[in-house]
């Protein structure tokens, strides 16, 4: 039921209901268990108009992904989100990409969009994508 009125909420048309419903729904899943339809869901929130909605969502899938790395469509969606017009977004967007890589491979797509970021004009993205790609090489 609570999943279910969290769920509901996301569709609100108030973007900070929206951006409390991304966190209200992540929390309901254990870290790093999500289900193929809540990264659905949360990875459909990266498309939002609001800034606010991309950065919670962005946020979220950072906490429940699994071990197992991303699904496609968050990878995709998170690249796009690379350029950004708001700074904590594409911040936060390396931080998913980075966590988005599967243990033991190496996914040129992912690394090459966070190498790209160093040479970002904002030093605060140029600085996460660096601490990103350092914790991608772990």
């Amino acid at each position: 039921e609570c999943v279910q009125a969290a769920a509901t909420a996301l569709g609100d048309s108030d973007k900070e209901v929206r951006r409390e419903a991304a966190s209200a729904l992540a929390c309901w899943v254990p870290t790093g268990a999500a289900q193929p339809d809540l990264l659905d869901t949360l990875a459909s929130m990266l498309t939002s108009g609001e800034w606010q909605v991309r950065l919670a969502a962005a946020e979220e899938l950072v906490r429940v992904l699994p071990e197992a790395g991303a699904p496609p469509g968050v990878v995709v969606a998170a690249i796009g989100l690379l350029e950004d017009e708001n700074r904590w977004v594409r911040q936060r967007v390396c931080a998913l990409l980075a966590k988005a890589i599967r243990p033991g491979e190496v996914d040129e797509q992912v690394l090459n969009a966070l190498s790209d970021q160093c040479q970002h004009l904002d030093d605060t993205v140029r600085r996460t994508a660096l601490e990103e790609l350092a914790k991608a090489a772990r």
